[in-house]
């Protein structure tokens, strides 16, 4: 017979955590977040922890708590066996040949998503770079994970590969990189990089993450007679495809805009290129108006409900309370398709950096885009090797624009 992974892990908790005692509560200190404890009801058998909330079922620390009541840290002499966790299958053929061809294959990608860069008219003065030369440089400056002046040598590399015209100077990639009117063609260029994957994605999870900047802000605290300062960093808000990890639509916003303002927009450019089954997301995205913006594509919104929420609202809202609520397998089938945006954000922040360079606000948000083309064209050059695609995006680009 399995045996319960929570009871376990309840176990090990009740030996080896510093469980506080209040009455009929016991406060359970939590292993991923220091500082942070769970406050177990045990009159009431509940826990305040997500997994609780989220299955309504005994979590590791309501266990951990009975286990306490009990004494079994006291009574216990055995050893624990270790939980045998799931382990998944990987083509490490694919992934190898991915991996040592990655740049090549990207430069050459890259190349053909610029080619339909339109070049904006200029009725006088000197020539400017293409545009789609600063695209292309940009993107690279980022990919490499280096200053302007030090992506020099490589643009020149890529000069004589008859990859761009011109090898920009470090100066005129940061002038572009601050000009407000590169933010649409780097968002373009995000939506052509993931449509070579259309016919491959139905699951889509939507969720945000913070880039940290080198910029702070400074002030001075009256209260406590001290000048305070804080880090400037931004916030991504994505959605991607489940199945490839692509990045399908992209806003980048100040740092505490909510998540669920953004939902709606993201959704909407996602479904203008792909079809859409099911689109999964956090509580933090639960609304009405976010569940009806699903609907309308065509699309099943698995959004879990804040436990202060009830079944009375729009029928969508009702059935969809209804199906959180009383089929949680059903539920959770297809919820947990939400963990992969979290790895989307993982391999991004992983390859092309967690900071920004940038200093200005509109440098900064560009910056962030160009992870995320990045991060496409290293999903795309996977996708060769994995699946046997091979991405055209000269002739549609054209049409595009």
């Amino acid at each position: 017979m399995a045996r319960n992974p929570r009871r376990v892990k309840g176990k090990i908790l009740a030996l080896s955590a510093n469980i506080k005692r209040n009455g009929r509560h016991r406060f359970i200190p939590s292993k991923s977040s220091p500082g942070k404890t769970y406050d177990v009801n045990l009159r009431a058998g509940t826990c305040n922890c997500a997994d609780f909330e989220m299955y309504g079922k005994p979590c590791k620390h309501l266990y951990a708590a009975e286990y306490d009541k009990k004494g079994y840290a006291k009574k216990y002499t055995g050893n624990i066996k270790p939980i045998q966790r799931p382990t998944y299958s990987q083509d490490w053929q694919a992934y190898n040949q991915a991996q040592c061809h990655e740049k090549d294959t990207a430069l050459e990608l890259l190349r053909q998503l610029c080619e339909g860069v339109h070049q904006p008219r200029q009725p006088m003065g000197r020539p400017r770079v293409p545009l789609k030369d600063i695209a292309f440089a940009i993107t690279m400056k980022v990919y490499g994970t280096m200053s302007g002046r030090r992506t020099s040598s490589d643009l020149r590399s890529y000069m004589d590969k008859k990859l761009i015209k011109m090898a920009s100077h470090h100066a005129t990639i940061s002038k572009y990189l601050n000009d407000e009117s590169l933010t649409p063609v780097l968002q373009y260029l995000i939506t052509q990089s993931a449509l070579p994957l259309k016919c491959l994605e139905e699951d889509f999870a939507t969720d945000s993450t913070g880039f940290s900047s080198t910029t702070y802000d400074r002030w001075y605290d009256r209260q406590y007679g001290k000048y305070a300062n804080q880090k400037n960093w931004l916030k991504l808000h994505i959605t991607i495809g489940a199945n490839t990890h692509i990045i399908t639509a992209a806003e980048v916003t100040e740092a505490y805009v909510h998540d669920s303002t953004q939902f709606g927009t993201l959704i909407e450019r996602t479904a203008a290129n792909f079809k859409m089954k099911r689109v999964s997301a956090d509580k933090a995205y639960i609304s009405k108006n976010n569940l009806e913006v699903v609907k309308k594509h065509g699309a099943t919104p698995y959004i879990p409900f804040k436990s202060n929420a009830t079944g009375y609202g729009s029928p969508l809202w009702e059935k969809m309370y209804h199906l959180f609520m009383y089929r949680k397998t059903e539920f959770r089938k297809y919820y947990h398709q939400r963990s992969n945006v979290e790895s989307s954000i993982w391999m991004v922040k992983a390859k092309f950096g967690a900071n920004i360079r940038s200093r200005t606000p509109t440098s900064m948000m560009n910056e962030t885009l160009a992870k995320v083309i990045c991060h496409n064209l290293a999903v795309l050059v996977h996708a060769i090797h994995k699946f046997g695609i091979m991405p055209e995006f000269s002739e549609q680009l054209k049409k595009a624009v």
